[in-house]
């Protein structure tokens, strides 16, 4: 008999882990059920009876379609505590908006949840993972089951329609907040077992949080594209382009690269272990080093598909300010705790904000992790402890 596995989040991540996990049950004996955040217009349920997806993994050219079955696809709020109380693993795939993530915090805390279930949490690191931990801390329920962070997302991944275009990175890391952090990296590891997935794909690096905190770079790769004047004035007049190999050009790759590096030296003075952007793509998706940045980025046509957004009001209201605003907040949170005098990312902050309130953009409840970190008034060595165990 199958054991379930729930996806909470049907994003791009989440619809591709359900639809790759629903081709691979018979290699991992686990059956994967959808849970939707917008249950009524999301693409598992459009085209009633019509639930066929093409899956093109566009590394290696291999196609592969399947129907998801509709039983297996429900809503947030529908009853599903019997598929809670037997998952072995529950998956959050929803982006780390602040108070979306605090009501799925407080929804996973309600549920009766199998108290040997493996609760991992897709991106989650930079914004809300300090947050998210000193919660989890703090509930008698929650700290008894395994926590699991996951670098940034288990593929790269674009779904238009039926379709799905995905990559399978190479590896990538995570961290534990668990009595028994072996029993949760079994639990991700089986997610990706079998023959139908390359011994050199998809393997774990266990790291600590501390780590994990620095590794994400969203709040600098989307935010300095997304928000940059030359790629503005496109999104303005509707016209959209490749998110990283076209949003990354000779005027704004400079700056890009000095806050990347600028975030490993963050990393560094709390010592923690971390590395550049473009050594991520090699490590990931195998990309041979160019010689500069601007170079590294325009090679990426080949596996990153995202497009800008197709209108300013659509950035506006998007999830890449709603996540990587946050994100960017915490990390010049730390910038200022650390005790060094971090120019650049101060600059970029500033930037930033200005952007936004020039394009009038609601902020309202972004602040919520920086708000709340401050309230727990702590120190560089406080925070090197609790991110170090």
């Amino acid at each position: 008999m199958m054991e379930n596995v729930i996806i909470i989040g049907g994003g791009h991540v989440g619809s591709t882990l359900a639809v790759d996990m629903f081709l691979r049950r018979n290699e991992t004996n686990l059956d994967p059920h959808l849970v939707l955040m917008h249950y009524g217009n999301h693409l598992f349920l459009k085209n009633s009876g019509k639930r066929s997806f093409r899956c093109e993994n566009i590394m290696t050219g291999e196609v592969n379609e399947t129907v998801f079955p509709s039983q297996n696809v429900h809503a947030i709020n529908h009853d599903i505590r019997h598929l809670m109380q037997s998952a072995v693993a529950i998956i959050i795939t929803v982006p780390d908006i602040p108070l979306l993530r605090k009501v799925l915090i407080e929804y996973l805390e309600a549920c009766p949840v199998n108290p040997g279930a493996t609760v991992a949490f897709v991106r989650a690191g930079q914004g809300g993972q300090l947050v998210l931990m000193d919660k989890w801390r703090k509930s008698s329920r929650l700290n008894k089951l395994h926590l699991l962070m996951v670098e940034d997302s288990f593929y790269g991944t674009r779904c238009i329609d039926n379709i799905i275009e995905f990559k399978r990175k190479n590896i990538t890391r995570v961290a534990t907040l668990s009595e028994k952090p072996d029993e949760a990296m079994d639990c991700v590891n089986q997610l990706f077992f079998g023959p139908s997935v390359p011994d050199n794909q998809h393997q774990f690096e266990r790291v600590r949080p501390l780590d994990l905190q620095f590794d994400p770079l969203g709040y600098i790769i989307h935010l300095a594209v997304a928000l940059d004047k030359t790629n503005l004035t496109k999104t303005a007049s509707g016209t959209q382009y490749l998110h990283y190999s076209d949003g990354v050009h000779e005027e704004n790759a400079g700056l890009i690269n000095s806050l990347d590096h600028e975030r490993v030296a963050l990393a560094r003075s709390y010592g923690a272990e971390t590395r550049l952007f473009t050594t991520m793509l090699t490590e990931q998706y195998g990309l041979p080093q160019q010689p500069t940045f601007f170079e590294m980025a325009k090679s990426t046509k080949s596996i990153y598909r995202s497009l800008s957004e197709k209108s300013l009001n659509s950035l506006k209201t998007g999830r890449m300010i709603q996540e990587d605003y946050p994100g960017l907040l915490t990390m010049s949170w730390f910038a200022e705790i650390s005790g060094e005098d971090f120019m650049i990312t101060r600059d970029y902050v500033n930037q930033i904000t200005q952007m936004l309130q020039a394009l009038k953009v609601n902020t309202d409840g972004l602040d919520y992790y920086h708000n709340y970190l401050n309230a727990l008034n702590l120190n560089k060595s406080d925070l090197i402890g609790m991110l170090s165990n």
